[in-house]
């Protein structure tokens, strides 16, 4: 038996499995965490160049194995705070158009 008071839990996971991404739109929202976005992408952006600066230094490596190195780093995707379609009205409606 669900403890007392536990329902929102349930209503919230399943509530989040069918409707992921409006609920991830609803939260980015309400917490409006535009600055310390930039903040964590210009941390991100830092810490990837000081590795990439480590790493070529690294006298192991081979010419070869350092090129392919540091273009694999190039083509890293950094991946911080929410996709920018969560904020798009239009890509949400579109997306739950067949949802009753």
């Amino acid at each position: 038996m669900e403890a007392e008071g536990e329902h929102w839990r349930r209503c919230t996971f399943y509530t989040n499995k069918a409707l992921g991404l409006a609920t991830a739109a609803v939260y980015v929202n309400a917490t409006m965490i535009d600055a310390s976005l930039a903040q964590v992408t210009t941390l991100v952006t830092y810490v990837k160049r000081a590795f990439k600066e480590y790493l070529l230094r690294k006298i192991w490596m081979d010419a070869k194995t350092r090129e392919n190195a540091e273009k694999k780093l190039d083509e890293m995707i950094e991946k911080v705070g929410y996709p920018s379609f969560i904020l798009n009205n239009t890509f949400l409606t579109d997306l739950y158009t067949n949802v009753s």
